[in-house]
């Protein structure tokens, strides 16, 4: 018995292995993305509706030229990923949200140079966009 395994495990060793790994070259549809927002006082949590901007970015170093004047995403900036989406959040009472990015404005496929960081940005809803 132990010679037929031995024999199986020598003649499975030598057969050739080609293993392909690749990685996926699309993005998903949606991809969830879930927070909580809380405040640092006694208030806790904050019960609000906020509008939450997400946008890639190719670098973690903010500069000026990566708003504008009124707080908007300069989408000239050299350092903007080309992606940006808005999502209104009503706060409940744990302070959590969910929200799936791509939803609505679809999401492009996903390349790390461009899009190294997510850059997540929280304001009260209504308030001008220089307060995120």
């Amino acid at each position: 018995m132990f010679r037929k395994f031995l024999l199986f495990v020598l003649v499975f060793s030598l057969l050739p292995w080609h293993m392909s790994v690749g990685a996926v070259d699309t993005t998903p549809g949606t991809i969830v993305y879930q927070g909580r927002i809380i405040n640092k006082g006694p208030a806790f949590p904050v019960i609000n509706n906020y509008t939450v901007r997400f946008s890639f970015w190719k670098s973690s170093d903010w500069a000026s030229s990566d708003k504008t004047d009124l707080g908007g995403i300069n989408t000239g900036s050299e350092n903007y990923g080309g992606w940006s989406e808005l999502h209104i959040v009503i706060i409940g009472d744990n302070g959590s949200f969910m929200v799936q990015l791509g939803s609505r404005e679809p999401l492009p496929n996903i390349d790390f140079e461009t899009h190294k960081y997510l850059q997540v940005e929280i304001k009260i809803s209504g308030k001008p966009d220089s307060t995120y």
